[in-house]
C-alpha cells in the first residue's frame, strides 16, 4: 500500500473511533465507590462465636485414672500429709488434709488426682470422693461403732450401688473389703489393692480407717485420764 491510500485510511478511520468513544457509557468513578464501600455498615459479629458456626458446648476432658493397684500410703512424721508411691516405689503423690475432714490427692505436680469430703450425722460419716473435674467417683460410708466395737466402712460407686464392705477393728490395718462376688478391694498394712474398685476410692479409705483410728486412740486417752486416782480431788 502507498503512503497516500495509508494517510487517507487513517483520516477516514479517525472520526469512526472518537464517534464509538462518545457513545460509549464512562466508567464508574474509582473514588465515589470506595466512598461507598466506606459507609456500609458491616453485619454485626457476636463476640466469642464465629460468623455463620453454630456454638457448641464442649465437654470437659476426662481425668486420667490412675492405677493404683499395688500403690502404697505412707504418712510422716508429725505431719498430717501422706505420701502415695507407685508400686515401683517412686513417687505419685500426697494426700493431704483439706480444711476440717476433708482431704486432697494430687499427683507430683500440684494436679488434683481426687478429693474427698465428708458429712457426719451422729455415728455415721458420709465421705464423697471426687475426681479432678468434680465429678462423683463414689462415697464411703463410716459407721463409727462405739468405744471398743468394729467400724463399719461401706463402698459405693458414682450411681449408688454398693461395691462392697469390710468390718474393721480398732488399729486393724490389714483387711479386704468384699463384694457380692468376693474381694473388690484389700488395704494390707500401707498398701492397697483394688481388684473391683476405683483406686481412689480405695486410697481413701485407708486414709479415713488411719483418721478412725486417731479418733479411737484420742478417746481412748480420755477415758484413761477421767479414770486416773485423785484426778478429781485436784
Amino acid at each position: 500500500m502507498s503512503i497516500k491510500k495509508t494517510l487517507f485510511a487513517v483520516i477516514i478511520a479517525a472520526p469512526l473511533c472518537a464517534s464509538a468513544q462518545e457513545k460509549a457509557p464512562p466508567l464508574p468513578d474509582s473514588e465515589q465507590f470506595k466512598a461507598a464501600l466506606s459507609e456500609a455498615a458491616a453485619p454485626a459479629a457476636v463476640v466469642g462465636k464465629a460468623v455463620g458456626i453454630a456454638q457448641a458446648s464442649v465437654p470437659p476432658l476426662a481425668c486420667p485414672v490412675p492405677s493404683l493397684d499395688g500403690a502404697e500410703i505412707k504418712g510422716r512424721w508429725f505431719s498430717s500429709t501422706m505420701d502415695v508411691r507407685w508400686k515401683t516405689g517412686e513417687d505419685m503423690g500426697t494426700i493431704e488434709t483439706s480444711g476440717r475432714n476433708g482431704r486432697v490427692f494430687r499427683d507430683t505436680r500440684g494436679n488434683i488426682v481426687a478429693d474427698a469430703s465428708v458429712a457426719v450425722n451422729g455415728d455415721w460419716r458420709t465421705i464423697t470422693v471426687k475426681g479432678c473435674n468434680g465429678e462423683v467417683v463414689g462415697t464411703i460410708v463410716e459407721n463409727d461403732a462405739p468405744y471398743g466395737g468394729n467400724r463399719a466402712f461401706t463402698l459405693k460407686d458414682a450411681s449408688g450401688a454398693v461395691l462392697g464392705s469390710a468390718q474393721v477393728e480398732y488399729m486393724q490395718d490389714v483387711f479386704s473389703i468384699t463384694g457380692p462376688g468376693g474381694a473388690v478391694a484389700t488395704v494390707n498394712g500401707k498398701r492397697i489393692f483394688a481388684s473391683g474398685a476405683d483406686g481412689r476410692l480405695v486410697a481413701m479409705l485407708s486414709v479415713y480407717n488411719d483418721s478412725a483410728d486417731m479418733r479411737e486412740s484420742a478417746e481412748r486417752r480420755r477415758e484413761r485420764q477421767h479414770d486416773r486416782p485423785g484426778r478429781g480431788d485436784r
